[in-house]
């Protein structure tokens, strides 16, 4: 990735962007590509003026050949149905340049092959964009549904596992292109691979992201003083770290513990669940974690 700052948000702009950049001036294609970044920096664009509109933060943009990724500040505070059109609004505008070429342009210029060309790259990254492939714009459309439905983290996993099988599934048709037709078709293989590396990177990041997400909630709870409560109960062999999982970004968890036969253990706050896992690590049981708990309070 080659990395800068422009206005304190960081672009990243990945390799595969260079070898692309050199074909095309070596093969005289120069406005085709200024078309295509131009095309690009517009999706990328519509996010950013989305996300403005919920007050949230861009923290940074990532680029590359068919669309780029803009990450949020506090991303998981953001409203799922916030999510859903922050996401969109990528492919949105890709899909309004081509009904504004269909309307406009198409009595003057449907003979002409920019004009085809810029339909063309409207429409693969439109539709490309759309794919449940985290973390496209697709991909996160389809883990805010799904955080309706469970927690962020179970979510952000779901996508991944979905993500996986589309990239392998695009590579097996990249090999059979490549040897039925021509090697052009090697393109396809190598933006599998990426797409494949992506997706693993969400999954490997997603439990920073809810560790800090939740820290954060705890800092707000001390600064309002007061936040809505959500109750959870569990059987005391279910891993700590697996109950963030469900936890919510906007409200704040008591969780009641059982054993197996249904008997109460113990009532834990979400805060004494997180500095004990800070301390022992996400696999430990809740009722390690109770345990744990009473015994400090007995030292005191």
């Amino acid at each position: 990735m080659m990395t800068f700052k422009v206005y304190d948000v960081n672009i990243k702009i990945a390799l595969l962007l260079v070898p692309m950049i050199l074909l095309s001036i070596f093969m005289n294609l120069t406005i085709e590509l200024i078309m295509l970044l131009c095309i690009v920096f517009a999706h990328e664009l519509a996010h950013c003026f989305a996300a403005k509109l919920f007050n949230v933060r861009i923290m940074e943009i990532e680029i590359f050949p068919l669309g780029g990724v803009v990450k949020m500040e506090n991303e998981l505070s953001l409203d799922p149905f916030k999510e859903i059109i922050v996401a969109f609004a990528g492919p949105a505008i890709n899909f309004i340049m081509i009904l504004f070429a269909f309307v406009i342009l198409n009595k003057t210029y449907y003979s002409n092959s920019t004009y085809n060309i810029f339909l063309i790259m409207n429409l693969s990254i439109g539709v490309f964009n759309c794919l449940p492939i985290i973390p496209l714009d697709g991909g996160r459309i389809f883990r805010a549904l799904l955080t309706y439905m469970c927690g962020f983290k179970e979510a952000t996993l779901i996508a991944v596992k979905l993500g996986k099988i589309i990239a392998v599934f695009i590579f097996l048709i990249g090999i059979y292109m490549t040897i039925m037709y021509e090697v052009e078709y090697l393109y396809v293989i190598v933006l599998s691979l990426f797409l494949y590396r992506t997706t693993n990177c969400e999954k490997k990041t997603v439990n920073y992201l809810m560790f800090r997400e939740v820290l954060m909630k705890k800092t707000m709870l001390i600064e309002k003083g007061i936040m809505n409560a959500k109750h959870l109960t569990v059987v005391d062999s279910v891993k700590a770290g697996e109950i963030i999982g469900r936890f919510s970004s906007k409200k704040y968890h008591l969780v009641t513990v059982l054993d197996s036969e249904g008997k109460l253990l113990a009532h834990i706050t979400e805060s004494e669940i997180l500095n004990t896992i800070s301390k022992y690590g996400g696999n430990i049981t809740i009722r390690g974690v109770a345990e744990i708990i009473h015994n400090e309070k007995q030292l005191i």
